[in-house]
């Protein structure tokens, strides 16, 4: 008796002399439910900057509880728009002078908001800074241009060789096309030119139209893009113009053959913003196979009908479409 007795103490004790985290996990009850406030007003690190030359811009606020926040920066000239996302107590965030809408940033005075999605009764906070240089997107370390279509298709691509089209054309069935090819219509991302696709769906169908490209775009005596590395560290990146009516869906295909085995990777979705919006794919994220990025042989642009009804327009334009490798645009 007396030795179980002794047993159950010297238990007690060790469990008294363990070590113990007291800190709190999580937020704490006051700061989860205190009304929202910003503790420190949205502020920037300089009043100019010189994305040209490498240069940084960095925000910082101090909010008095963990929350969803969104700093919208926009060109007072060019109209360009970058967005920065997070979920944090202490906002800090970097901007290297990227675009998350079309057209590109220049040299011009802007205007950063932070607003707070989740927080309907919180008050933007907003804070003015200079462009003296937008980013030089040419000088990007590994980065390829394919092409920004200022030259138009060029002579190598022939009158008709770059457009494809499955399913019946006409007036009265299937789907009519209204233009497809090199336009300035929409507004440049960079320069004046973009490709645009622009039909009719005539008959609720799913019909297909798009162009491609080719590796001698860039040069005849090419057969594959100049790409090195493994499919992780390359990127895709493109400007897609949309009219945000929920009819346009886009899909891109990555062909190539390897080792004469061919593969080909697919990726899209619903176009449903307006105006031109950046789209950068990581070529190790294909899921339906592994892309050899020095194998690369074919880009295909494709545009199908999204509507459940005729007589719906669908339409979107494509512009700057540059490989990078080990970051995206």
């Amino acid at each position: 008796m007396l030795k179980n007795i002794f047993l159950v103490l010297l238990c007690l004790l060790c469990l008294a002399a363990c070590e113990r985290d007291t800190s709190p996990v999580g937020p704490s009850l006051e700061e989860l439910y205190a009304p929202f406030s910003v503790a420190e007003a949205l502020s920037t690190d300089k009043e100019s900057v010189d994305f040209s030359a490498g240069e940084l811009l960095f925000f910082s606020a101090k909010l008095n509880k963990i929350a969803a926040w969104r700093i919208t920066i926009t060109g007072q000239i060019s109209g360009a728009i970058k967005v920065l996302e997070g979920l944090d107590k202490n906002i800090e965030a970097s901007w290297d002078g990227g675009i998350t809408f079309a057209p590109f940033f220049n040299a011009e005075p802007c205007i950063a908001v932070l607003d707070f999605p989740q927080e309907v009764d919180a008050v933007p906070q907003e804070v003015s800074f200079t462009l003296l240089s937008g980013k030089d997107y040419s000088s990007i370390p590994y980065s390829q241009l394919i092409t920004d279509f200022e030259s138009g298709l060029g002579n190598i691509w022939g009158p008709t060789n770059h457009i494809f089209v499955f399913g019946d054309a006409g007036a009265t069935n299937g789907w009519e096309p209204i233009f497809m090819g090199v336009s300035d219509s929409l507004g440049p991302v960079s320069g004046a030119k973009h490709f645009f696709l622009n039909a009719l769906d005539r008959d609720e169908s799913s019909f297909v139209a798009g162009f491609w490209i080719k590796p001698p775009i860039l040069n005849p005596d090419l057969q594959y893009f100049p790409l090195t590395g493994e499919a992780s560290q390359n990127y895709l990146n493109f400007f897609l113009y949309g009219t945000g009516n929920d009819d346009t869906k886009y899909q891109i295909n990555i062909i190539g053959n390897s080792g004469n085995e061919a593969f080909q990777a697919s990726f899209g979705g619903l176009i449903d913003w307006t105006g031109w919006r950046l789209i950068s794919f990581n070529l190790g994220d294909a899921e339906e196979t592994n892309i050899v990025p020095d194998s690369i042989t074919e880009l295909q642009f494709l545009m199908f009908s999204n509507s459940a009804q005729s007589d719906f327009p669908v339409s979107y334009g494509v512009d700057y479409v540059m490989f990078t490798k080990d970051a995206p645009l």
